[in-house]
Order: C-alpha cells, then structure tokens, then sequence
C-alpha cells in the first residue's frame, strides 16, 4: 500500500488540489518510504513489549528521537520539510538497524528467512512495482485533474494486477 501511495502521490495530489503541488507530492513520497521503514520495525518493538522487554522499545525511539533532532538541525534549514521527513526516515532505519538484529540474537529469530519470507513479498515487490512503474512514466503528476484521474485508474490497475505484492508470502503459506 505504502510503494502505491509513493508510486500515486504525485497524480492523487493534482487530482485532489489540481497541478502545482510538486514539493507536497514529494514530501508525500518521503513518508511512505518513512512508513515503510517504520513498519518493518513494528513486529519486532511487539516482540520485545510482548516477552517483557519495554526497554529494547524505549531504547529504539530513544535512538530515533536523538538522531532525528540531530538530522533536523541540519537538514531543515537546508532542505526544509523534505529535510524534516528525510531526518525522520533516517532516524527510524538507524534505530531500527538496531532493533531488529537485537530482537532477532536476543530470541533466536533467523534473519536471513525473514528477510526472505517477510520483507522480500512485503516490501521489496512493491517497491520494484512502483519502481517500475514510474520508471516507464507511469509515476508523474498529470497536468489536469483529468490527467490525473486518468493515471491514479492506470496506477491502481497496474498495482492491483500484481497483488500489490502485499499477500504473496499468505498465498504461498495456504
């Protein structure tokens, strides 16, 4: 869902405020990638919430947080809003660098098969989709609303013929 609203962001937002909004767009695209990074860290601040473990969470955001301000002092007066989404990406991959191998030695979870299982159908096929997609000029903005109507149809399409990749791990466990 997150590599169709980054492949989308541009054509949902002229369709919704009409053309100009280029830099709201890529602000949009930021946090998808942002989200995305964030969700992959989900499961494992479960994991450690779950087995009684709450510090190896608070230590995560803690390590986003100072990374994150760190970033930002830098980057916004450089790049402004861009420069506040990418600091935030780049705080949650660090500290989720962090966790996730943390959480994984710590209980015994093999990473190798969860990057194969979990990450590759859940993430990397969507992302080489919208690639993809943008990449052969599907990915642009329109110059109309109707141009971009146009194109969120060709982009849902697409996207949805391949399963958006999203449940390709389920399918191949049933």
């Amino acid at each position: 869902m997150l590599a169709g609203l980054w492949l989308t962001a541009p054509a949902l937002l002229t369709a919704w405020l009409g053309p100009g909004h280029d830099e709201s767009a890529a602000i949009a695209r930021s946090l998808a990638v942002m989200f995305g990074c964030l969700i992959l860290a989900g499961p494992a601040t479960a994991i450690a919430r779950g087995a009684g473990a709450p510090g190896l969470e608070t230590a995560t955001f803690g390590i986003a947080l100072a990374v994150d301000v760190a970033l930002s002092l830098v980057l916004v007066p450089r790049m402004g809003p861009q420069g506040a989404v990418l600091a935030m990406t780049l705080s949650i991959v660090v500290a989720g660098l962090w966790l996730v191998p943390t959480v994984h030695r710590r209980w015994g979870i093999a990473t190798r098969p969860w990057l194969v299982a979990t990450v590759a159908p859940r993430v990397l096929i969507p992302a080489a989709v919208a690639a993809g997609l943008a990449v052969v000029g599907l990915g642009g903005s329109g110059d109309s609303r109707g141009t971009a109507l146009r194109d969120l149809v060709l982009h849902g399409a697409a996207f949805l013929s391949t399963g958006g990749g999203a449940d390709v791990a389920d399918r191949r466990r049933a």
